[in-house]
């Protein structure tokens, strides 16, 4: 679809992340007692938009998205302006656009991707911790799609789980939490890797 007429600041801002690799695509408008991000592109949106519902709804957690249209765009850059600030260390250093982006959010960063969970950790040095990711690493399988999330851990239930294991490990929730969102999605405590099924 076309781009909106870009007059005002967000629409700007949107369409300078869209170029760039990253952008909020959704602000969690409830008031919650804990924030969180979580980072999705491609299908994987689907998942994290139902995750996002359920985090608000039931964990209290108020999740903003942002929509990944490049990891390497912004890798590329951040390591440029790494090897710029470097070589010039009387100047005003260079601040990466992912750094940009994501350096003031407040709680953990969930990063669900469809590829090899290298792709969005690949950023990993540049963003805030706790930085989480979960992708589709692993041999072929064929099954629905929804199997197929289940079997990489990258469906609502594991990103709901994992949000909330990023804010145990700030200390912002009891692990308890997590334990109930893994009961209430039936995931499977015991199951191999997905790396080696």
């Amino acid at each position: 679809p076309a781009m909106p007429g870009l007059g005002t600041p967000a629409e700007k801002e949107v369409e300078e992340g869209i170029i760039k690799g990253i952008y909020r695509y959704s602000k969690e408008e409830k008031k919650c007692s804990h924030k969180a991000n979580i980072l999705a592109s491609g299908t994987a949106m689907l998942a994290a938009i139902e995750a996002q519902k359920v985090l608000a709804e039931e964990f209290d957690v108020a999740a903003d998205i942002y929509s990944v249209t490049s990891y390497k765009a912004l890798s590329e850059e951040a390591l440029e302006c790494e090897r710029w600030n470097r070589l010039h260390p009387e100047a005003t250093a260079k601040i990466p656009f992912v750094q940009q982006t994501l350096g003031g959010v407040e709680g953990p960063i969930i990063a669900v991707s469809d590829f090899i969970k290298a792709l969005p950790d690949s950023i990993s040095r540049f963003v805030p911790a706790p930085y989480l990711v979960l992708g589709t690493d692993g041999y072929g399988f064929s099954d629905t799609r929804e199997a197929l999330r289940r079997h990489f851990e990258t469906d609502e239930g594991h990103i709901v789980a994992t949000v909330l294991e990023g804010l145990a490990q700030q200390g912002d929730i009891d692990p308890h939490v997590v334990t109930k969102a893994i009961e209430k999605f039936g995931l499977d405590t015991d199951a191999q890797d997905p790396r080696n099924r």
